[in-house]
């Protein structure tokens, strides 16, 4: 499972690299803040905790890198954390569209071809976890964040009670939830991954009616609801709107047999998610500049890695990374959040018009595939595909120089050039000493912007 590269800046203050601004969603218990970065102004999500509250940190932190272990574009990933003497502080992408539970208590109910496209995108992020052997554990519409306003992507959140399960182990040991959206089986405190498929069941049911299956005013009560397996598919009105299709998927998915339950890869084959078909969208634009700067892409060396590393995840703006996001969905035609050899060169033959044979596929992927996964995950995408031209912008290059030079003396050395890289793991300390001598030319250890600029035009030449 790849590691990705998390920035962790333990002893680091907070405060001096972001502005905290006002706190996203229920302000009685939200911890969550929009955080505005001090030098980039880009928009990000803080999660502050006090260090006392977490009980074992380790063990709390090992939940972290259960969630640094996955990328997937539908599963929101903690980019930075800073530690000090009592919090720890989570930043994240910012998703101005907030929670799925406000949306669903703002709407009533979702119509069927809606429904789908939010059920579809959780059953695809759901598929990739189980694949690679997590079980989230507490999927519910608090933790389903929305892209924004005016669209229906999602990601899922809070990995607090995630686990991943050990070769011939089946069951894991249950944690404090919320019954509503619990499987019987986690109430008994036996259970597998296929509890996260009930707590999609019990979602999709909410989405289309508006009402939850098991739903009663005192925990005890819903809980003897889950336990009983009995719910309601026919006798309110709302029922004679909504089409057997999903009703049957439902009832696959609340299946009180975890044995017999639907798995996330079967459920994504069911015949009611047709409904979307009928979109017919178009090529997500540039979609055949981001193939040729796949073919085009050269990794060179470590240091060019870590750089290209560090660019696309501190530089890219909101509307970069939502396109090349789009166009990694668009290729990614079975949904598992991985792009395979077929997929890839069935882009290239439709967009392109490139027909490679087998040996040629298999170079191109074995230059971009980072983990030798023998696919294209998400963040090998997006590194990829992006532009180099619009990386290396003067504007691009200026906010780069403002993060790495930290004294703010307007010129860049050798140890703030290893300070931010170095979290990255194809960093080379060597490397960057030796490239940064060899722009150098005044000898002073330190780069002006003008000799940043020729540094990085240098690196990417390779």
């Amino acid at each position: 499972m790849q590691h990705k590269d998390l920035i962790f800046k333990k002893g680091e203050k907070f405060h001096h690299h972001y502005t905290v601004g006002n706190v996203i969603g229920d302000v009685t218990c939200s911890k969550a803040r929009v955080a505005i970065h001090k030098k980039t102004k880009v928009e990000k999500a803080v999660k502050i905790y006090d260090k006392s509250t977490l009980g074992n940190l380790d063990h709390y932190m090992a939940k972290v890198q259960i969630l640094n272990s996955i990328d997937h574009p539908l599963v929101l990933n903690y980019e930075e954390i800073y530690e000090d003497d009592g919090y720890l502080y989570f930043v994240s992408e910012y998703m101005r569209g907030g929670e799925l539970y406000d949306a669903i208590i703002a709407k009533g109910n979702y119509s069927e071809h809606d429904a789908a496209y939010l059920v579809k995108q959780l059953l695809q992020s759901i598929a990739y976890l189980h694949s690679k052997g997590v079980v989230h554990r507490n999927l519910r519409p608090g933790n389903i964040l929305i892209k924004d306003s005016a669209s229906l992507n999602i990601k899922i959140i809070d990995f607090d009670f995630a686990g991943i399960k050990p070769a011939g182990e089946n069951f894991f040991t249950k944690e404090d939830g919320n019954p509503v959206y619990e499987a019987p089986e986690v109430i008994n405190n036996n259970y597998n991954e296929k509890c996260d498929i009930w707590a999609i069941g019990v979602i999709l049911y909410y989405l289309v009616s508006g009402s939850l299956p098991f739903w009663d005013y005192y925990n005890y009560q819903v809980v003897e609801k889950v336990l009983s397996g009995k719910y309601d598919l026919e006798e309110a009105d709302i029922w004679f709107f909504v089409s057997e299709d999903v009703k049957d998927l439902i009832r696959q998915m609340l299946e009180y047999d975890p044995v017999k339950r639907i798995s996330a890869v079967d459920a994504l084959k069911h015949p009611w998610f047709d409904i979307l078909k009928k979109d017919n969208k178009k090529p997500p634009k540039d979609l055949s500049k981001a193939l040729t700067n796949i073919y085009e892409f050269n990794a060179g060396t470590k240091l060019k890695q870590a750089v290209l590393a560090f660019f696309t995840k501190n530089l890219m703006s909101k509307q970069e990374v939502e396109q090349l996001t789009e166009q990694f969905h668009a290729i990614d035609k079975n949904g598992n959040g991985t792009l395979s050899r077929d997929e890839v060169m069935e882009a290239y033959r439709n967009i392109r018009g490139i027909y490679f044979n087998e040996e040629e596929i298999a170079n191109l992927i074995s230059r971009i595939d980072a983990d030798n996964s023998g696919e294209i995950d998400y963040s090998e995408w997006m590194m990829t595909a992006v532009s180099k031209e619009k990386l290396l912008s003067t504007e691009k290059l200026e906010q780069a120089f403002a993060l790495f030079d930290k004294d703010g003396n307007k010129q860049i050395s050798y140890d703030e050039v290893v300070s931010l890289l170095q979290s990255v793991k194809s960093f080379d300390k060597n490397a960057v000493e030796r490239a940064v001598k060899e722009i150098d030319i005044r000898g002073k250890g330190e780069l002006t912007f003008k000799e940043f600029k020729r540094f990085m035009e240098k690196l990417f030449e390779e």
